[in-house]
């Protein structure tokens, strides 16, 4: 139904894949949750694997699009920072000076901003995973090519089969780039002209 469509797309949106990687905070969930997207999809460490596909992504110029959006992202939890250090300074300095009647509107502006920040910095946390999900959805095969994989055959079997065995072939990418893994791993591929 459409609401557990909602809630699924809810969970998957502001938490990890998996209870032990939740953290304390909402934006802390929010970038684990597509840190852990593509291993989940489709078993890619997104750790491992991110910066070999830097530079598919720059050859696509996608990489602007995800570069604007950490930007939002980076410029709001900025902001949020300052505006607390900056509240919490001038809450200090009303209570050193003597000046008790402005402690109580600083405090509050100060945690006023600092929430709506804080929001706004998980809303460009959630824009910043869209696009890094996107990433992984649309340019894994061209990170595969540049990879130098095996390619998946037909003979593999029906859709269901073949996407098994990407999986898999990532899995074990994955695990050979992150923990240096190299037993019985044959799924490159070398071409002479190449």
């Amino acid at each position: 139904t459409i609401d557990d469509n909602s809630a699924i797309q809810k969970l998957e949106t502001y938490f990890p894949s998996k209870e032990r990687a939740v953290l304390p905070t909402k934006l802390g969930n929010t970038i684990a949750s597509f840190e852990h997207y593509s291993n989940t999809r489709y078993g890619i460490d997104a750790i491992a694997l991110w910066p070999r596909l830097i530079p598919v992504l720059q050859d696509t110029k996608y990489i602007e699009f995800i570069s604007h959006q950490k930007a939002v992202f980076d410029f709001m939890l900025n902001m949020m920072y300052t505006v607390f250090v900056v509240g919490l300074e001038l809450s200090y300095l009303s209570i050193y000076l003597g000046q008790f009647f402005y402690f109580l509107p600083y405090l509050f502006i100060t945690f006023l901003l600092t929430f709506v920040f804080y929001e706004g910095a998980v809303n460009g946390a959630v824009s910043w995973g869209i696009c890094v999900k996107v990433a992984f959805d649309i340019f894994r095969w061209d990170l595969w090519n540049k990879l130098h994989l095996k390619p998946l055959s037909k003979e593999d079997g029906d859709t269901v089969s073949v996407f098994s065995k990407e999986i898999e072939r990532w899995t074990k990418v994955s695990k050979l780039i992150a923990c240096n893994a190299r037993t019985d791993f044959d799924e490159f591929y070398y071409d002479k002209s190449d």
